[in-house]
């Protein structure tokens, strides 16, 4: 696995996203996915604020179920792309 990438762009005067899980690919690396989500967001004037690491999906799923439980502890909502 490569080593923890960490990519920090931001405005202090904009409303901000948080995301919480993985992104699953089938191929490439993480420097091309960076540079592909890179990419897309200077297209739609984004920026992101984050840190990056290469996870197996095992660990990803783990991780996001944690989060969603603790969501629900805290009464927060989740919703599914599904659903949008």
């Amino acid at each position: 696995m490569c080593a923890n990438k960490m990519y920090v762009t931001y405005n202090t005067e904009k409303p901000a996203i948080t995301i919480q899980g993985a992104f699953y690919h089938t191929g490439g690396t993480q420097e091309e996915f960076l540079r592909e989500f890179k990419y897309w967001l200077e297209s739609h004037g984004w920026s992101f604020m984050g840190v990056t690491n290469e996870t197996t999906m095992t660990t990803a799923n783990k991780e996001l179920k944690e989060t969603m439980e603790q969501h629900k502890i805290e009464g927060k909502k989740v919703q599914r792309l599904e659903e949008l």
